[in-house]
């Protein structure tokens, strides 16, 4: 969860048009984030400048390495196939 709001905070300065332009989206995978803390997350979330994308599935990252305390970047052609996992 740490590693998360760190990338949004990160993320929020590169502000809307670049997200737009580059076509970018964070994931958020709140599977496991109890109601009242949804309630709090979503609130804070919707501050943010970048689109973000909600996840409610145990196994969401599942195909995709994952590292404690880093981010996951995919890169995505354009028929939305995994290119690149970083």
């Amino acid at each position: 969860m740490g590693t998360g709001k760190k990338a949004n905070v990160k993320l929020d300065q590169k502000g809307k048009e670049f997200f737009k332009e580059k076509q970018i989206a964070f994931v958020a995978n709140i599977h496991g984030m109890p109601g009242i803390g949804r309630l709090f997350a979503f609130k804070k979330m919707k501050t943010y400048s970048h689109r973000i994308i909600y996840g409610d599935d145990a196994h969401l990252m599942d195909p995709f390495p994952e590292k404690d305390d880093h981010v996951t970047v995919l890169k995505l052609d354009e028929q939305q196939k995994v290119t690149q996992i970083s």
